[in-house]
């Protein structure tokens, strides 16, 4: 289990931060992520809302938690007209028959283009890794630039637990070598890094 929850607290005093963003896109896109930044919680709504939409998606997944609380994300997807289940024991009835699951992450590596999400709650692996579109938020501010940087983490806030390292959507080349994407858990992995959680529908990206 963690035992802190301000993960910021043990982040690198120089090598973290939206500096970083330039090269974490690249690396993330490289693996078939398709990366999205928006400047303010009102767009990041408007965004998720705007991906659902043109992924057809009509049932979603999603475990409350701080930054999705904050955005009042629940609700305006049920307001869009969605079908959102929340609770645990909903979440796991249909995760697996779910067009989309959002989840929250903890911060993001650059040197790898990978999200880290803490899963102690089976309820939101499910989100992650059975829908076939997985939306994962994270604020732009909580990039690290190596997997060292975030294992120096992961040694100082759990004691026991379930960390998941996700880069790009799922993939396997398991049959003769041949790569297929989403065979095993999503076809489209879609971080959303935000600049801030305030601010107005117009911002900056």
């Amino acid at each position: 289990m963690p035992t802190l929850t301000n993960w910021t607290s043990l982040f690198p005093k120089v090598n973290h931060g939206s500096k970083l963003f330039a090269a974490y896109e690249p690396r993330a896109k490289g693996v078939l992520a398709e990366v999205t930044r928006v400047g303010n919680g009102k767009r990041a709504v408007a965004v998720i809302i705007q991906l659902l939409t043109a992924a057809q998606a009509r049932t979603v997944v999603c475990v409350p938690e701080t930054k999705s609380g904050a955005l009042g994300l629940i609700a305006a997807l049920e307001s869009a007209g969605f079908t959102v289940y929340s609770r645990p024991e909903d979440v796991a009835k249909y995760a697996q028959t779910a067009d989309a699951g959002i989840t929250e992450m903890e911060f993001a590596i650059a040197e790898t283009g990978s999200c880290v999400q803490n899963d102690d709650r089976v309820e939101k692996r499910l989100c992650s890794a059975l829908p076939p579109l997985h939306i994962g938020l994270l604020m732009t501010e909580h990039i690290l630039e190596t997997i060292p940087d975030a294992f120096r983490i992961f040694s100082r806030v759990f004691d026991a637990g379930y960390i998941s390292i996700i880069t790009g959507p799922s993939r396997t080349a398991d049959i003769e070598r041949v790569l297929t994407i989403g065979m095993h858990g999503p076809a489209r992995m879609i971080p959303v890094f935000i600049d801030s959680l305030g601010g107005n529908a117009d911002g900056k990206f």
